[in-house]
């Protein structure tokens, strides 16, 4: 697969995800207890019941916005587009432990392609560099 047909897949999907956040606002706020309870891991719980349900509605705009962001970066260019693959392979790692099995694997494959255009820029440029002698 070439780097600059999953650079607008990626991205697109990061922006949509981010807006569909303004849709279902109270969706999340009641899936957020959900995932309380379904966490692997205590101290991941435990944040989600004491901080972020409490001020969920903070929460959800930060991730909206920040997905919206990972997702135009992407879209960007070079330079760009690898800071926001970095922070997409960040907030995929980060959610993680809140998803149901199916979902994890859907996020490993996502973090695979993410890595996978992230190592193609990077081997991209220092192959451009040493060809043109720079």
């Amino acid at each position: 697969m070439d780097k600059n047909l999953l650079r607008p897949v990626f991205g697109s999907i990061w922006i949509f995800s981010g807006l569909s956040k303004i849709i279902g606002f109270s969706f999340i706020v009641n899936y957020l207890q959900i995932f309380a309870d379904k966490c692997m891991f205590d101290f991941y719980s435990g944040f989600i019941r004491n901080a972020v349900i409490p001020n969920a509605y903070l929460f959800i705009l930060l991730v909206l916005i920040a997905e919206v962001f990972t997702g135009l970066a992407i879209l960007r260019g070079e330079i760009f587009a690898k800071i926001g693959l970095m922070l997409a392979i960040l907030m995929n790692i980060t959610f993680t432990p809140l998803m149901p099995p199916a979902t994890l694997i859907i996020n490993a494959a996502f973090i695979l392609c993410e890595l996978y255009i992230l190592l193609k820029l990077d081997l991209t440029n220092n192959y451009l560099k040493r060809w043109k002698g720079l």
